[in-house]
């Protein structure tokens, strides 16, 4: 079982994820950060990366591209190393 925090939880893809990752038996949500802290989640939910204390094997992260570079970055004793960030907003031609 992979252990993952959810950066943005709060949002509507952050929702979508803890909700299919807490279907799921190959993930375990053990904790969110998003600037809201509200939220019905069976996980506590943080405004930094800095105050986790929980262990975690993977961060997904769907909040603002501030957030993701410092989520990137890790937190205070935090070390993180990522796979793939992406980031690139969508546009449509006329």
């Amino acid at each position: 079982m992979t252990d993952i925090l959810i950066c943005g939880i709060n949002g509507k893809m952050g929702r979508e994820v803890y909700s299919l990752a807490s279907q799921s038996t190959a993930f375990n949500v053990v904790c969110g950060v998003d600037k809201h802290t509200f939220g019905n989640f069976d996980c506590p939910v943080y405004t930094s990366l800095a105050e986790v204390n929980a262990h975690f094997d993977a961060i997904i992260d769907f909040s603002s591209p501030y957030r993701s570079r410092r989520s990137a970055r890790g937190g205070k004793g935090v070390r993180v190393r990522p796979a793939h960030m992406h980031n690139r907003a969508l546009s449509r031609s006329a």
